[in-house]
């Protein structure tokens, strides 16, 4: 083989790992050809030479795959037609190719390092004449000794479904490897092309893949990890999802480094595709897990405007250690919480000067009760012209620029959350504009040693709502403060009349809930710590949406409805070991484990809930079906009328039937059977029930 130019580097291949899927251009050609025997066969070697791809009849089959650019994984190997001419006896005699052709496509990595190589892939088809021979290979070539074949490993592709080719290069330290196919035989007549056949591979990468891999699928495309170029992803510092389009985890992947779902959707379609990721699925894009089957993720951050979707045909079980739906944490003006004041001051030209803690009072910041402050222009009691033209008197002009804040502060307690602070102007007299005062509404996010920060700032100029957002720095060495601050020259006391004030009141606050979760027909079983009760009841509050749970956030169902009930539910459960459970559920299924039975009842009976009062905080293991808070009579109908009582299991008979009780791995949680005194509420529950059965299998025509 003629000497191979050392100087060809591609960016796949300069990592420790040796990818066989290469980007576009990545992709080598060069051509050996020999002369023909007499029986067809090869004889000896006359020439070779950089060919382009496509000069081989080698077709890249573009797909969309890592970075932003194309992957060229995927690739059609066909014997040679581009030296055919049938007037020139040195390529053709009578009929037939007078030469064979040997026609190498390839990557290569100059600087060898890795002690072993593979080289992996599939054969998707092969229709190539039994004249022709395709085969992968390895090739390690010496630079130092004008790019003699120090290693050549290969493999006929005829027959493989797969294929897998190992080299021991430890004794090759600083060669060029290359990694390729190999198509042998005939030059051959285009004529024929459509008898001759092709083989269809698809490549993996060699070893391990490392650092960040990056899947970009455009918008309207579906892809496989391996059409991607990486059938199985064994490790990698962190794996990024964008693009509109799908990326389908298909492989079973082994990576424990972080995954972003930044944009479009990564579908789960194998119970191992993400078994040891921290998962974040963040603004517009929707983790899609499609596989029926119990699926382990370490912990699901569905952060704002971000989705989480389960099937909504079969029963899926998804185990995580952690389950987080983004919300904010709603601030208002609170005299308690905003009980800090800082003033800074500036020269008129706008030179810093200092700045020091100062009380809230004195940065002329009223709180008139704990829910409502009025601001002024700061006022300084010394007269020194420092702080006014000529000095501290009626009519002066101020000397300085102030910077009067009055804010929370949380140390740590808000990193990675969104934060809103919110408010209503309810009066707006204040003059302002150039060279006048102004007023803002902020969040800021300090340092750990307060040297810098970022923030989020709303000008305040008029009456009415506002509200300014900002999420957290993910670090609980930081400082995160809000409020107001008030900006302009300092005015002497008998002066501040004149230039007007602003009133800030409180504005309601609640959680609000950003991210989605679409349990579909699934359940989420959460381990112990990995969610508080709290958070849990809020997201399926918001999800529920007055029953219909169709929210535009939180935790919601697309799975119908179970038994005869007319709407939807999803119910929870906090077990004594701290561990939740989630899922699309019947009424009456207090114990989520797939069925309504007297151990339901008993739950409902032991909870002591029934009739207490919509505020006694009760849950949906207790009865509180309709997320009321109380159990009441209302529960007891809604567990009636779907009908569900002792008629076995009501999951998908596609699924996975009745999940049980232990399911997270601790002990069986046992229901104490209640007391002949206690049974009252079980035996009224259970009339109800019966009778509704019976009138049911009355209007079906059912056997009673």
């Amino acid at each position: 083989m003629r000497r191979l130019n050392s100087w060809i580097l591609r960016a796949t291949l300069v990592a420790a790992a040796l990818p066989a899927a290469a980007h576009a251009g990545d992709w080598i050609g060069y051509m050996n050809w020999f002369t023909k025997q007499p029986d067809g066969t090869k004889g000896t070697y006359v020439q070779g030479s950089f060919w382009g791809v496509p000069a081989l009849k080698t077709t890249l089959i573009a797909t969309p795959g890592t970075g932003t650019n194309v992957i060229n994984n995927s690739l059609e190997l066909f014997p040679n037609y581009n030296t055919w001419n049938a007037s020139d006896p040195y390529w053709v005699s009578g009929t037939v190719g007078n030469k064979w052709m040997e026609a190498n496509t390839f990557v290569e990595k100059a600087n060898l390092t890795e002690s072993t190589v593979t080289f992996n892939g599939r054969v998707d088809a092969y229709t190539l004449s039994p004249d022709y021979t395709a085969e992968a290979f390895i090739k390690v070539l010496d630079p130092a000794n004008g790019y003699s074949l120090s290693l050549f490993e290969r493999l006929n592709l005829s027959g493989q479904t797969t294929f897998s080719l190992t080299a021991d290069t430890f004794f090759y330290t600083g060669q060029l490897v290359q990694l390729g196919f190999m198509v042998s035989g005939v030059n051959a007549n285009p004529a024929n092309a459509a008898t001759l056949g092709s083989v269809l591979v698809t490549t993996e990468p060699s070893s391990a893949p490392s650092g960040d891999l990056v899947f970009n699928v455009t918008t309207g495309s579906t892809q496989s990890q391996s059409q991607a170029g990486y059938a199985s992803i064994p490790s990698a510092t962190s794996v990024t999802k964008v693009g509109g389009g799908t990326i389908v985890f298909s492989g079973s992947n082994a990576y424990s480094g972080p995954t972003l779902v930044n944009a479009g959707t990564l579908q789960l379609a194998n119970t191992a595709g993400l078994s040891a990721t921290p998962v974040s699925v963040n603004s517009g894009a929707t983790l899609a897990v499609a596989v029926a089957g119990t699926t382990g993720i370490p912990s699901i951050d569905v952060n704002a405007g971000g989705v989480l979707a389960l099937r909504n045909d079969v029963r899926q079980n998804v185990n995580v250690n952690s389950l987080s739906v983004a919300a904010t944490v709603s601030l208002t003006v609170d005299q308690t919480a905003m009980s800090n004041g800082y003033m800074n001051w500036y020269e008129l030209n706008g030179t810093y000067v200092t700045g020091s803690a100062w009380g809230v009072a004195d940065l002329r910041a009223t709180f008139t009760s704990g829910s409502s402050v009025t601001l002024a222009p700061c006022y300084v009691s010394d007269t020194s012209s420092y702080w006014y033209t000529p000095s501290g008197q009626p009519g002066a002009t101020g000397n300085k620029t102030m910077e009067a804040i009055v804010y929370g502060q949380a140390d740590g307690t808000y990193a990675g959350q969104t934060l809103k602070f919110s408010g209503n102007v309810a009066d707006y007299t204040l003059l302002s504009g150039s060279g006048n005062w102004t007023v803002k509404a902020f969040v800021r996010d300090f340092a750990a040693d307060y040297s810098s920060f970022v923030e989020s700032v709303v000008p305040i100029t008029t009456t009415g709502s506002f509200s300014v957002s900002y999420t957290a720095i993910d670090d609980a060495s930081r400082h995160v403060q809000w409020g107001l601050v008030t900006t302009g020259p300092d005015v002497w006391i008998t002066d501040l009349p004149s230039k007007g004030t602003v009133v800030v009141n409180a504005a309601p606050t609640s959680a609000e809930i950003l991210g989605k979760v679409d349990i579909g027909k699934g359940r989420i079983n959460i381990a112990p710590g990995g969610t508080t009760e709290a958070d849990l009841r809020a997201n399926l509050i918001a999800g529920r949406s007055g029953g219909t749970w169709s929210g535009t956030a939180g935790i919601v169902t697309t799975g119908g409805t179970a038994g005869l009930a007319t709407q939807p539910v999803v119910g929870y459960r906090v077990l004594s070991s701290g561990s939740a459970i989630v899922a699309w559920a019947g009424f009456g299924d207090s114990n989520l484990d797939g069925q309504v039975n007297l151990t339901d009842v008993s739950l409902i009976n032991n909870g002591g809930k029934f009739g207490q009062g919509a505020s006694t905080g009760a849950t949906w293991s207790q009865g509180d079906y309709n997320y009321s808070g109380g159990v009441t009579l209302t529960d007891i109908s809604l567990l009636n009328n779907a009908a569900l009582y002792n008629a076995g299991s009501y999951l998908p008979a596609t699924g996975l039937g009745s999940l049980g009780l232990d399911m997270l791995g601790g002990a069986p949680v046992l229901v104490s059977v209640p007391e002949p005194g206690t049974w009252a509420l079980a035996l009224a529950g259970l009339s109800m029930v019966a009778a509704a059965r019976s009138r049911s299998r009355r209007g079906t025509g059912g056997r009673s």
